[in-house]
């Protein structure tokens, strides 16, 4: 059996459309910072700070120098922090915080710790998804307000303590108190950057009611679902479709299409599981992938790497597709899952059940989403069959 039109070819730069105005994101935030740097300064360099600044010994200049990636990193944190707190008292469930270096996974009652290696979000970012597939329009308010809410207060506290300090602890506080603030106010611009909405884009399309604030409802109950271990099968994806039409955000229509295509998956119809994968490579193929952030892009291209080498049993052309992501952030079962299923395509059964035996055991955590069920059998399937 041979793949359809677009699950033949993987997507490479040159099928991909570009974002026409991808190229004023730069200018604007570059723009806006600088003004806002220009009068931050002009309003904090009062005669205090420079006499603060005239006090430091060679020693404290060069530690308060040292100081400022840190505390940048503690305003990005304590921004997405905020996000993490509005969605718990909208009644969601945090899963991943990042935030420069530091990365954060809610799997259990304390959050796991680890190093960020996708560095491209190391200019933050929080998930949060719905308990019981609930989302409602004022839980998305205060999920999205709180970063910009957060930033602002950790500001002033700052500055309050800044303005009772002095020498080098206060110049600290001050700059951190500067950058929460252009961090609060940039972050309500609305823009798109790196594939991700800011908090005033997504806050904007709440205001208008728009069809992708819409689509964001729809799929949020879905990967509320997930997350609370549904599997596929049983996901409420019946307004996914209708709500994908007029959809403007690519971001939202890749999300809809590939839970639709994992939808499929559990459902053992091979002509709609078929034609789930070819709508979602199409999808990717016309801009989805180029418009989604880099470092979620893994958890796209695997499935269709283990779909394509199960169904199709074609070990090649799914290692193509591997190539275009091969770090899953989120769901790192994907990539022993994605070799397992092309050492089985290849003969090699050994080496696929030991692979399907390490996918499984990541499976076997309590925070596994339901959308792993059916990983879960596809590796029991390859061990069973070695």
């Amino acid at each position: 059996m041979q793949p359809k039109t677009f699950l033949s070819i993987p997507p490479s730069p040159v099928h991909m459309a570009k974002n026409r105005r991808s190229w004023l994101v730069l200018p604007l935030s570059a723009l806006a910072g600088g003004l806002f740097a220009y009068f931050g300064i002009r309003l904090i360099m009062t005669d205090k700070v420079v006499a603060d600044i005239r006090a430091l010994d060679n020693l404290q200049e060069i530690l308060l120098f040292l100081s400022f990636i840190p505390l940048v990193w503690f305003s990005i944190f304590f921004h997405e922090f905020g996000h993490v707190l509005g969605g718990i008292v909208a009644g969601s469930k945090p899963v991943l915080l990042l935030a420069g270096p530091l990365k954060l996974v809610f799997s259990g009652f304390f959050p796991g710790i680890s190093w960020n290696k996708a560095f491209s979000t190391w200019g933050g970012l929080a998930i949060c998804i719905p308990r019981d597939g609930k989302v409602t329009r004022r839980g998305s308010w205060i999920l999205v307000a709180g970063g910009p809410v957060a930033s602002l207060g950790t500001a002033l506290i700052a500055y309050a303590f800044a303005s009772n300090l002095e020498g080098a602890f206060s110049l600290g506080l001050g700059f951190y108190a500067l950058v929460s603030l252009a961090i609060s106010f940039g972050t309500l611009l609305p823009i798109r950057s790196g594939g991700f909405l800011s908090d005033g884009a997504q806050l904007l399309d709440l205001v208008c009611g728009s069809k992708n604030s819409y689509a964001r409802f729809v799929l949020g109950i879905v990967l509320g679902q997930d997350g609370a271990g549904i599997r596929p099968k049983d996901w409420s994806v019946g307004d996914i479709q209708s709500a994908m039409n007029g959809v403007t955000d690519p971001v939202l229509r890749v999300a809809g299409y590939s839970i639709l295509a994992t939808h499929a998956e559990d459902n053992r119809d091979p002509v709609v599981l078929e034609n789930a994968y070819e709508a979602f490579a199409q999808c990717l193929h016309e801009g989805g992938l180029d418009s989604y952030p880099v470092a979620f892009r893994a958890e796209l291209v695997l499935p269709v790497a283990i779909f394509i080498a199960e169904y199709y049993r074609d070990p090649d052309l799914a290692e193509k597709w591997m190539k275009l992501g091969q770090r899953p952030l989120f769901a790192p079962y994907y990539l022993p899952c994605a070799y397992a299923m092309i050492a089985s395509c290849r003969g090699n059964s050994a080496e696929a059940a030991r692979l399907a035996s390490d996918a499984r055991a990541m499976l076997s955590s309590s925070s596994a989403p339901g959308s792993g069920i059916i990983y879960q059998e596809k590796m029991l399937k390859i061990e069973v069959n070695k």
